[in-house]
């Protein structure tokens, strides 16, 4: 943790130092955040529901670098970092490391799509493709590679849009394939799907996504139940930078709701 931190104020350093070198060209800082909190039910029971707040941080010198801080607060009340990246433009690149999720496709619901987890990873950028490798444990060897994940983003039609995804985990041999379409006009709404197919394993998954104003609808499955999940939102913004949601899942095996509240205020 020690490190991190310093890591992180070693670059926004140099980017200071590299702007009060060059006083003819101006590289304003900026600064972005989001506070949200979320009351839905518990993993430990699901008669009883828990708050959950996250602080989302992003700093960043025009052109030249920017960072980003996550934090939670546990059950315990306390402050915890739980995603960190820092990176820079680097030509028509951007270079980024830290603890900063995955490189991956994603959907609302995401209960039955693969969505392959990344530990600390190093993203690099151009354009619309984007590749990272994920890394085992930093700490003990920053050699060992865990897993490669790619993306590409291609315009087809208008608005609409396709992404390609791909998976390799180094470590099982395995190769999970993604790919989303996003942007689909439906006169009143937009429509999205996403789908995910293991190679080896050859399970699938697929959600689809209806969204208008600020409602959201989905229904999802893969190749054990076709048709597993329905779920919907409405998110509603009460004032500048402040907005407000209502969520709702559905299992058809179950037969059980799992409804959620949040608040967000972003600045």
């Amino acid at each position: 943790m020690k490190n991190t931190i310093l890591s992180i104020v070693a670059v926004f350093s140099t980017a200071g130092y590299a702007m009060a070198e060059d006083a003819a060209v101006a590289n304003p800082v900026t600064l972005t955040g989001e506070i949200k909190t979320t009351i839905a039910e518990t993993a430990a029971d699901s008669d009883k529901y828990g708050a959950t707040t996250t602080f989302g941080l992003d700093v960043g010198v025009t052109g030249i670098a920017f960072g980003g801080l996550e934090f939670a607060v546990g059950a315990d009340d306390k402050l915890a970092l739980d995603e960190w990246h820092v990176g820079a433009n680097v030509g028509l690149a951007t270079v980024s490391y830290g603890d900063q999720g995955n490189n991956w496709i994603g959907a609302e619901g995401e209960q039955t799509i693969s969505d392959p987890a990344m530990g600390d990873s190093l993203k690099v950028a151009v354009g619309d493709a984007s590749v990272a490798l994920g890394f085992t444990d930093t700490s003990a060897d920053i050699t060992d590679v865990a897993n490669v994940q790619a993306t590409y983003t291609m315009g087809v039609a208008d608005d609409l849009s396709l992404t390609g995804a791909v998976d390799y985990n180094l470590d099982s041999e395995t190769t999970i394939l993604g790919a989303s379409l996003g942007g689909i006009d439906l006169g009143v709404a937009t429509a999205s799907g996403a789908f995910t197919y293991g190679l080896d394993s050859e399970a699938w998954g697929y959600e689809g996504v209806v969204a208008t104003g600020g409602l959201t609808a989905y229904l999802n499955g893969d190749n054990v139940e076709a048709l597993q999940n329905v779920g919907g939102g409405y998110d509603l913004t009460i004032a500048n930078g402040l907005e407000v949601g209502a969520d709702v899942a559905y299992n058809l095996n179950d037969e059980t709701f799992t409804p959620s509240v949040s608040a967000a205020f972003s600045f």
